[in-house]
């Protein structure tokens, strides 16, 4: 009836969501899985309003008031059992694994030399926690996006910044003066987060996903954002309700 889907997205997450300095519009990977969900809805990719959601504000904006509230989330949410205990997810869009960059000259080679570093997170993303496990005598820096970790690092406030991969290429697409480390055995999903209860704009949301990913347009997304810095094994599998929630909880038990 409204017309159009109104989407919380980052706007300064390079590759994956952020804004074209020349024309002044939102790109990446998530704006273009935004417009597919659109068109399949719609049948026209232009039907979606873009409302920024930082990371910690990412859940709450699915039950904000009327003038704040968006229908779903698409902002490199990991799919946690805590969050799945007060949103709803999507089968995944998009598979990743922890990390973490540095300057290029740093001797910080592995997750273990974090200890007694400085480090750089998005406030409430589970990368937040995940360094408390790995680097326990670390020193955490926390701010409301991932740009401004970016510029910490920059600006020598930080010694690294500590996030996942998918995340990790967009800075380094920013800085060639840089260099990624990822972390072995810890992987994560992105699904989009939609308010509990709306099952109906859920499995519209899955039929997006699935689609994209049996035609091509999945790859053909990752090529023109990722291609050029990370390797991929293919889409991530199909996942949902009972599945999201075992593989959740295995995360939230490894985090704890």
């Amino acid at each position: 009836e409204r017309g159009y889907i109104i989407v919380g997205v980052e706007q300064s997450q390079n590759l994956m969501s952020y804004r074209d300095l020349t024309t002044g519009e939102l790109i990446g990977f998530e704006i273009d899985l935004a417009h597919e969900i659109a068109r399949d809805i719609f049948g026209d990719p232009s039907k979606v309003a873009f409302r920024y959601v930082d990371a910690a504000g990412r859940e709450a904006a699915l039950s904000a008031p009327a003038g704040a509230r968006v229908d779903m989330v698409i902002r490199a949410m990991t799919m946690t059992r805590s969050r799945a205990d007060n949103i709803d997810f999507s089968a995944p869009y998009f598979s990743t694994s922890a990390g973490f960059i540095t300057d290029q000259d740093s001797t910080i080679d592995t997750v273990e030399e974090l200890d007694h570093a400085t480090v750089c997170v998005a406030q409430g993303s589970i990368n937040q926690y995940r360094v408390a496990r790995l680097a326990p005598d670390s020193t955490l820096v926390t701010t409301l996006g991932w740009s401004d970790c970016l510029m910490a690092l920059q600006q020598q406030q930080v010694d690294a910044v500590f996030s996942d991969t998918a995340l990790l290429a967009g800075m380094a697409a920013q800085d060639a003066y840089t260099r990624i480390t990822a972390v072995d055995g810890e992987n994560d999903y992105y699904g989009i987060g939609i308010k509990q209860g709306n099952d109906n704009l859920t499995r519209q949301v899955n039929k997006t996903v699935l689609r994209i990913i049996a035609d091509g347009t999945w790859r053909s997304m990752f090529n023109r954002w990722f291609g050029q810095y990370l390797a991929t094994p293919g889409p991530p599998a199909p996942l949902y309700a009972e599945d999201q929630h075992n593989e959740a909880g295995t995360k939230e038990e490894h985090r704890a």
